[in-house]
């Protein structure tokens, strides 16, 4: 709670959140991201207009500060028929980078 309130809300519809906290003075320290796939449900399928049961892309990150104490949990939706994931892996196989995009998932 002490966090959320230096985070203007206002900020939200134009900033990125890491952005607000970083602008607050919060030391950001790392973050791990999980991606997912699952169907819509009927409630959902409304939000993302989409046909209930359509695939859909899940994003939980955990966002730590400089000790490593969470700071910020993030679950997002998105329609699978607009969205891409992009890993560049180098030659063991370690991921260099990684992106992911509002496009359709079509292969390069």
């Amino acid at each position: 709670a002490t966090i959320a309130a230096h985070v203007p809300l206002s900020g939200l519809a134009t900033t990125p959140i890491l952005a607000l906290l970083q602008e607050s003075g919060q030391a950001i320290g790392s973050a791990r991201q999980t991606i997912g796939a699952d169907v819509a449900d009927a409630a959902l399928a409304e939000l993302l207009t989409i046909p209930p049961r359509s695939a859909i892309l899940w994003i939980d990150r955990i966002v730590r500060d400089g000790a490593g104490l969470p700071i910020l949990f993030t679950h997002a939706s998105y329609r699978a028929d607009r969205y891409r994931v992009t890993l560049d892996l180098g030659p063991d196989g370690e991921a260099l980078g990684a992106t992911l995009g509002d496009q359709p998932s079509t292969p390069d």
